[in-house]
This record gives structure tokens, sequence and C-alpha cells, in this order.
């Protein structure tokens, strides 16, 4: 074993063997001697040898210097390792309270540590992030911490560096026994678990305890469903003023209905983001991905051609196609949403479904604006149309997506698909 500095660093790094393998570390010392007594930590606990009265003797010696404080991380992970190794040989009853107390004894010793009850402002206030959510979102992102929050203070939990592997799990079972959808439980999960990663050092985490966590995968039959050719008729047919127009857009461009809903006329053949004309297209920013400024293209459909104009004629003087379906949107999605559900019931289409598996609460809402999106894409594979193509026409990030998502074979479909195998006799 030995110590070595590399080229334009202040500090040395130890190097050492266990099974033939060289093991290199940072020391995160400038001093030769101190350096060196972590080589022989290192290597120490590498074998198995460090005793936990070693480090827990080293780290109330930090913690009695201030000076050394900024070393504590290091050290505090070796006795947290130490001593979970022996929580570990405990009675299954007893580990999650030792390991909790454990935590909060160790984390006494650190300056950094962030309670529960401050994390969502601190989480706001943390410019540590991806992106800054919509309004919308980060209401639903309030309400996921509220609930997290709630259930921490009936486990005792004060401090988010008391949270361990365990208590993440019985959250998650918590969750899903209040029979959440799956995709509310992946939303709740993949945010705490964003939260923690992006709090992490203002919190002194030493680990996330929500990164173990899988999704829940979400069945084929619990999402919208495409509607039969039948179905569609019967809805185009029916639909009068706006309501016509929308579902035909979404028919034949597979958007939602948000950009639906907002969708101007310098949308239509025109690019507006580069400002320039585009003809035979529809140019769009969806909203679900504005922040990355992606646009879609969209070919107009020789039916779209004909609406749009006759549109045009009688729509009222401004820039969006629907004015007020753009404001009830934006005020209340579910004002635009409901009338939509009731005209499919009006069409005999029923939207809804109580889900057979017997875990959700709620009704599954099967059909409604997305379905048309959804149909677009069946159409678009009924048409043999390449699947890349269709990923670019939806605005998904792969194909894969696409498929699992959205691609849904009626019976029909799958009969002309056995029906086009060779006739090979046996």
């Amino acid at each position: 074993m030995n110590l070595f500095k590399r080229a334009g660093r202040p500090g040395y790094y130890a190097r050492w063997q266990i099974r033939g393998s060289d093991i290199v570390r940072a020391t995160g010392e400038t001093k030769r001697k101190k350096a060196w007594d972590a080589l022989q930590r290192f290597v120490a606990e590498s074998k198995g040898q460090r005793t936990i009265a070693d480090e827990l003797g080293r780290l109330l010696e930090m913690v009695d210097v201030p000076l050394m404080k900024e070393q504590l991380g290091d050290h505090l992970n070796s006795t947290r390792r130490l001593l979970f190794k022996i929580v570990d040989a405990l009675p299954i009853a007893q580990q999650a309270r030792i390991r909790q107390e454990i935590a909060r004894e160790l984390q006494n010793g650190q300056d950094r540590k962030l309670s529960i009850a401050s994390g969502w402002a601190a989480w706001r206030e943390n410019p540590n992030r991806e992106f800054d959510p919509k309004p919308k979102t980060l209401a639903g992102y309030e309400a996921i911490w509220k609930r997290f929050r709630s259930w921490a203070s009936t486990a005792g939990l004060t401090f988010l560096h008391e949270v361990t592997k365990a208590h993440a799990e019985e959250y998650s079972a918590h969750l899903w026994k209040s029979k959440v959808s799956p995709n509310t439980f992946n939303q709740h999960i993949k945010f705490l678990r964003g939260a923690f990663t992006v709090l992490e050092a203002r919190a002194g985490l030493l680990v996330n305890p929500w990164a173990h966590l899988k999704s829940r995968k979400k069945k084929m039959d619990e999402g919208r469903r495409n509607l039969s050719e039948d179905e569609l008729k019967t809805v185009l047919t029916k639909a009068r003023g706006n309501m016509r127009l929308m579902f035909h857009i979404g028919l034949f461009t597979g958007l939602r209905l948000g950009d639906v809903a907002n969708l101007r006329w310098e949308n239509i053949e025109h690019d507006p983001v580069k400002q320039e004309p585009r003809p035979g297209f529809i140019v769009v920013v969806p909203l679900k991905t504005s922040r990355f400024n992606k646009k879609m293209e969209i070919p107009i459909h020789p039916v779209l051609v004909k609406l749009f104009a006759k549109h045009r004629e009688s729509a009222e003087s401004g820039k969006l196609l629907f004015p007020k379906e753009s404001a009830a949107y934006a005020a209340d999605t579910g004002s635009v949403t409901k009338p939509i559900q009731e005209f499919f019931e009006s069409c005999g289409i029923k939207t809804t479904e109580i889900p057979e598996h017997g875990h959700r609460r709620r009704a599954i809402v099967r059909v409604g604006f997305h379905s048309l999106r959804h149909s677009f894409v069946s159409l678009c594979a009924k048409a043999k149309t390449p699947l890349h193509v269709v990923q670019k026409l939806v605005g998904h990030g792969s194909p894969l997506l696409t498929a699992d998502v959205y691609l849904h074979l009626d019976s029909e479909q799958k009969r002309d698909a056995i029906a086009a195998l060779p006739k090979i006799a046996a």
C-alpha cells in the first residue's frame, strides 16, 4: 500500500490491494501523516478489521474539533455501514427502530440537517432542479409532500436523514393500500426520490431511501382505449360546433386536448418558432414538453383542410381557433373534459369501467378526448405506417413508448395478422 498525488490535486490518494485488485481512494488529506492514517483505516475497513469502537472514537474526536467537522461525511459512511451490519443481526421487529436511533445519533454530529416540515420550502428554494414545474404540476407535488409529511409524523420521523429504506418501503406499502392507481403511485415515489436527491446536501443525507423502489406497472386495460371505426363515425357525425372540429383535429393529428384547445392560427401552415410559412403542416410546441421547446410538425389531412377553411369563415377574429375552450381549459380542465365525456356517453359509448382486480377505489376512465390520440396511432398502424414515423408524429422520445402505451390492436387487426401468414402445409 502507498500514497501518491495527482497533478493539480493538493490531497493524497491511497492505493492498496484486495485479492489482487488495486483499490484507489482519495484520502481528503494534504498532510502525509494524516493521509497515511486514512490509508490504514481504509485497508482495515476493506479487510473487515475496523471495529465500531475505532470508528466511533474517531467520529467523536472529529465532532469535538470544529476544524475537522468538514471530514465527518467520510467517517459517517464507514461507521454507518458497521453499525447497520450489527443491526441486521437483531430481531427483525427491532431493526427499524434501532436504525432510526443510530441515524439520529450520527447526524447529531453534523451541522446539516433538514426537518421534513421544512422540506417543501427547501425544495422550492433549491436551484438544483432540472426545470421549474408549471403551477398545476407544482400543486400536485405539494400535495404529495404533504401526504408524506403527515405519514412521517405518525411514524415519529422529524428529519429527512431519519428516513431509511425500510421507512420508504413502509410508506410505499401504505400508499398502495390506499388504492391509488399505478400511475399515481409512481408519481408519488418518483417525486419523493427526486426531492431527496435535490435536498441531499442541504439535509446531509448519506443515501437516498427511495432510490431502490420500483415503479408499479400500469395494466394495459387501465388506460384510455382507442375507439372503433364505427364509434369514430358516430362521434364525428353527431358532434357540433367547436367540439366537432376539435374531435377531427384530435383524430387526424393525435394532439392532446390541451394542445387542441390552445391552437392558434399561426400554428396552421406556419412555423411559429422560425416565424416562417410551413404549407401543408400544423406546427406546435406541445404543452407537455414546452420546457424543452421541442416542436412537432404534423401534415394536415385533407378533411382538416376543408374544416379549417370553414371554421376560419365563422370563427371569432383573434389568434386562437377556440378562444372559449382555451380560457376554460386554463381555468379548469374539468370544465372542458366533462362536456366531452358527457357527449361520448350520449353517443352510447361508456366512458368508465369498474376495475376488475379490486385495487383501485375509483372507476377507470377508459374513453375521453385522449382516446382520439390512441385511435390515431392505431389507425396509423393499421395503415402500416412505420412505428418510428408514428413516434415522430405524436412526439414520443422512443418508438417503444408509442408501441407500449398507445398501440392497441383490436380483434379485427389480430385476425388480419393471422390470416396474412403463409399457408404452409404440415
